[in-house]
C-alpha cells in the first residue's frame, strides 16, 4: 500500500519525505517517490536503498545490510578469533541479502560457515534449527532475524540446549523485551551491529550530544522500550542535513536542495559522520559502526538507547 500512500501525500503538495520504515516497504515507495523527484529519507537498510545512480532522490541515513554482515562477520572472525561459523537466518528477503554478504565476507575472511540454518518467521520454535548448529559445533553464530519473538525462540531454544555460542547479528537483538523473555546466562555472549556514537566503554563516555538526544526520546511515552529504534533512526541526521542544505540554497527547490545533499560531506551527525556524493547515498561508513552487548541494555546508564561496547 506504500505507493497509493506516497501518491497521496505528493497529491497535497509534500516534495519531501520521512519514511515509511522496513526495506520491503521502502522499496515500495521508492518506485513513486523516484520518479517524482520527492526527496526522501526511509528506514531501510537495504544496499540498494543507498544506491544514489538508482534512487538519485533517496538519501539513506543508515547503516545498511552489506555493512551489517561485514561488522558482525568480522567481530566473530577477527575479533573473537573463532572459525567454526554457523549461520542462522529467518526466510525474508532481508535474511537472504544479509547472508548473501556474510558469506562473501567469510570467504574472503578464509571461513566457510559449518552449517546455515533457514527459519520461517512463523516457526513455533528453533530447537531443531538450532540443534543443528551445535551438532556442527559452531562455537560463532551470526543470527540474522528482526523479530523480538523470533529471537526470543532462538536464544530459549540454546538455552534448553545448553548452548552457548558467541551471537553476532541485527540491531533488531537489542529490543528490551527480549531482555524479560530470555535468561540471561543466554545472552552474556550476544552483542549486535550499532552506531559508536550510541555506545560507551570502560574509558569513552556517551557524547554530551547523544545524552541530550535520549533525554528528549525518553521524555515520550510512544518510546517506551523502543529507545534503540528511535536512536538508530535516519529521521533525525536526515532532517539537520536538510534543513543545511535549504539554508544553503535558500530555496526548498528540489533540485537546488539535491545539489547541496550530495555535496554533503563531513557532516557530523548524532549517528556518525555522514557523506554524501551524486552516485553515493549511503551516508554512514563501517568506520561508525561498533559492536554492542545485549545485556548493557539493563545498565542504567543504557537509558533505552545507549549500549556498551563488545570486547
Amino acid at each position: 500500500r506504500e505507493p497509493a500512500v506516497i501518491k497521496k501525500l505528493q497529491e497535497g503538495g509534500i516534495r519531501y519525505i520521512c519514511g515509511p520504515t522496513g526495506s520491503s516497504q521502502s522499496l515500495a515507495a521508492l518506485a513513486v517517490t523516484t520518479p517524482a523527484k520527492t526527496i526522501t529519507t526511509m528506514y531501510a537498510i537495504a544496499s540498494e536503498a543507498g544506491d544514489g545512480s538508482r534512487y538519485p532522490w533517496h538519501y539513506q541515513c543508515t547503516f545498511n545490510s552489506d555493512l551489517q554482515a561485514e561488522m558482525a562477520s568480522r567481530y566473530l572472525v577477527e575479533t573473537l578469533k573463532l572459525k567454526k561459523i554457523g549461520i542462522l537466518q529467518e526466510n525474508t528477503a532481508y535474511g537472504e541479502q544479509v547472508v548473501a554478504a556474510c558469506q562473501t565476507i567469510l570467504k574472503k575472511l578464509g571461513v566457510a560457515p559449518v552449517g546455515v540454518e533457514v527459519f520461517p518467521i512463523t516457526a513455533p520454535d528453533l530447537n531443531g534449527y538450532v540443534g543443528n548448529l551445535r551438532k556442527a559445533g559452531a562455537d560463532g553464530v551470526l543470527f540474522w532475524t528482526g523479530s523480538t519473538p523470533i529471537t526470543a525462540k532462538g536464544f530459549n531454544s540454546m538455552h534448553g540446549q545448553k548452548y552457548y555460542p558467541a551471537i553476532a547479528g541485527h540491531s533488531a537483538l537489542f529490543a528490551d523485551s527480549l531482555l524479560d523473555l530470555v535468561p540471561a546466562e543466554a545472552l552474556q555472549n550476544a552483542a549486535g551491529t550499532y552506531y559508536k556514537t550510541l555506545t560507551w566503554t570502560d574509558k569513552e563516555d556517551i557524547g554530551a550530544r547523544q545524552l541530550e538526544f535520549a533525554r528528549k526520546a525518553n521524555a515520550y511515552p510512544e518510546t517506551k522500550e523502543t529507545g534503540v529504534n528511535v536512536a538508530a533512526s535516519p529521521f533525525y541526521d536526515f532532517l539537520h542535513m536538510l534543513r543545511t542544505a535549504i539554508e544553503q540554497e535558500k530555496s526548498f527547490d528540489p533540485e537546488k536542495v539535491k545539489r547541496a545533499m550530495d555535496a554533503t560531506k563531513d557532516y557530523q551527525g548524532l549517528l556518525g559522520t555522514l557523506n554524501f556524493t551524486e552516485k553515493n547515498h549511503a551516508a554512514i561508513s563501517i568506520e561508525d559502526m561498533t559492536m554492542a552487548t545485549l545485556l548493557s541494555g539493563r545498565d542504567p546508564k543504557s537509558m533505552a538507547v545507549f549500549r556498551k561496547r563488545a570486547a
